[in-house]
């Protein structure tokens, strides 16, 4: 709901944006069993249920998964987030959006570049730190798809994030399709919007 720049205030618009998102989960989805093997092998869907703290019924630690158990229940994680709620009143647990995995896998789909900045408690004191969600070609396990990468970058270094923005911004082919810019602030994404710094006098 954070990507589209525009009022939500009739029940037309509000009907196209559930619309959307919903469209949007699907292919987040999606984008996850393109290459599932080399996107997202044992140990690292290992890591990402038990980072998204999820109950694993009759197992004490996501590390003592088998690779079959892992598997399953990867795939019912992904389909939990496609059948979510896209109501606009609706509420997730946090495992269900704006995680590592929704946000790549939307990358990878929209083949265009996320920036995000972490700012838990606000901007009023400075970003925890700054992500970036960037289309690539890789290569893994003797094999090559398009995908996206994950960056973390330093609280203290945003110069170096806004040099990446300010490369995509170069890069992109239109201005209809430029990169999403978000900030994630007091457990919800909004759209960032930038202003020019008024000339000295």
């Amino acid at each position: 709901m954070s990507l589209l720049d525009m009022r939500f205030d009739t029940p037309q618009h509000v009907e196209a944006l559930e619309r959307m998102t919903q469209h949007l989960k699907t292919g987040i989805a999606e984008a996850s069993r393109y290459g599932y093997e080399v996107e997202f092998p044992h140990d690292i869907r290992q890591a990402i249920l038990a980072s998204n703290l999820l109950e694993v019924e009759g197992l004490e630690l996501a590390a003592t998964m088998s690779e079959e158990e892992s598997d399953a229940l990867f795939q019912e994680y992904i389909d939990a987030i496609a059948q979510s709620p896209s109501d606009i009143a609706a509420f997730l647990p946090l495992e269900l959006w704006g995680t590592e995995v929704s946000l790549r896998m939307m990358a990878k789909l929209l083949q265009q570049p996320i920036f995000v900045v972490i700012a838990p408690y606000g901007l009023q004191t400075p970003p925890s730190y700054y992500q970036v969600y960037k289309p690539e070609r890789i290569a893994r396990s003797g094999r090559e798809l398009d995908s996206a990468e994950a960056y973390f970058i330093p609280s203290l270094e945003p110069e170096r994030w806004i040099a990446w923005l300010r490369q995509a911004c170069g890069l992109s082919t239109s201005t209809a399709n430029p990169p999403i810019v978000l900030l994630y602030s007091h457990s919800h994404y909004s759209r960032v919007q930038f202003v020019g710094t008024p000339a000295a006098t």
